[in-house]
């Protein structure tokens, strides 16, 4: 990187060198101190071109410097649409460094090698963001790529022979970290950081659109399979202080369907529901190890099948009004008094069963 920087320096200086020495020339002549011409040509001592100053046919000025051989090795341009260009070119004429300011304000430094498969750009725009690559692919685009600017985020990109994009990491507007596995220029893989501090691992498919998230916070873990729109089919969820699991199936509504949950206190439950959310079916185990079947319909009145350690189940229906029980032969665990009983639960504020008749 010295010696480039010595070379453009150098360049610069013999440029300078020229521009004063023609100034002079003209200063020290009779008369009006001008220099008025289309084109300036420097000769060698053979005849040979070694410098021309002038406006090409479209009236772009450039400054040329050629070699004994009379190959262009320094070339300073302006072109029409106003980007300014300085190149270096090698003993063949071809550009190796190349330094241009565009028509927008972006500068770039280039670097290449004489086949022109390998560069070393560096790009500054007007608003600050840079960009610097290396390598340089089939379709003449960087193989690493390198971004950051202010208010942007920065990031590191790899991109194959053929100019996809296959990895990308970097840091987000939020600050957040992540890198991207690529597949035709789509993210199939992903690791990111919220900016909570929680990990995410997205699993993509063909639409840009994650199929598999998986993610944990502080309190739970979290693992979320999607469809090819991006709506949930399969969750599962564990949270840590509850120690509570829970799997959900979704139909193709977002609604899941299907609930299967497992809590710490010994409580495991099968949840159906409907299309609106409703619970419509429940199969159970009680903390007290006691399964249990429960039917709801969509006014959420409930059919409760509670089973204990008898053969013959204890029964209850419930609606909004009136609790019945139909209870046969006093379960051993329990010990309930058999009975048939109807209870208004809803007439007595104080909550103090009512039994409306017995037989």
């Amino acid at each position: 990187m010295s010696s480039l920087i010595s070379r453009i320096v150098s360049a610069w200086a013999l440029v300078s060198s020229i521009l004063t020495l023609i100034l002079l020339t003209s200063a020290a002549a009779p008369g009006p101190k001008t220099l008025d011409a289309e084109k300036l040509v420097l000769r060698d001592a053979k005849g040979k071109i070694r410098m021309l100053l002038g406006a090409s046919g479209d009236e772009e000025p450039s400054l040329k410097l050629m070699d004994k051989d009379g190959q262009i090795r320094t070339h300073l341009s302006q072109t029409t649409n106003g980007a300014v260009v300085f190149t270096l070119n090698d003993q063949s004429g071809e550009s190796r460094i190349g330094l241009d300011l565009d028509q927008n304000d972006r500068t770039s430094l280039t670097l290449e090698d004489q086949e022109k498969r390998f560069q070393i750009c560096l790009f500054v725009k007007a608003d600050g963001r840079t960009d610097f690559g290396f390598g340089s692919s089939k379709t003449g685009g960087p193989l690493i790529s390198m971004r950051a600017g202010i208010g942007l985020g920065s990031d590191l990109s790899f991109f194959d022979e053929n100019g996809s994009l296959r990895y990308m990491t970097g840091v987000n507007l939020e600050g957040s970290p992540y890198s991207h596995s690529m597949h035709r220029s789509l993210p199939r893989l992903s690791l990111s950081l919220h900016a909570e501090g929680f990990p995410i691992i997205d699993l993509g498919g063909e639409k840009n659109k994650p199929r598999i998230s998986i993610f944990a916070n502080t309190d739970s873990s979290n693992l979320m399979c999607l469809d090819k729109d991006g709506k949930p089919r399969l969750s599962a969820f564990f949270v840590n202080d509850d120690r509570l699991a829970s799997l959900s199936l979704y139909a193709l509504e977002t609604n899941p369907r299907l609930d299967l949950m497992v809590a710490g206190i010994g409580l495991s439950t099968l949840t159906f529901r409907d299309g609106q959310k409703n619970d419509r079916m429940v199969i159970g185990l009680h903390p007290k190890g006691m399964p249990y079947l429960r039917f709801n319909d969509v006014n959420s009145s409930r059919k409760l099948f509670l089973f204990d350690d008898q053969p013959t189940p204890i029964i209850r229906f419930f609606n909004d009004k009136l609790e019945h029980f139909f209870e046969l032969p006093r379960p051993k665990r329990t010990q309930i008094e058999p009975k048939s009983a109807f209870h208004d639960t809803t007439e007595n504020s104080n909550r103090v069963e009512i039994v409306r008749g017995t037989f």
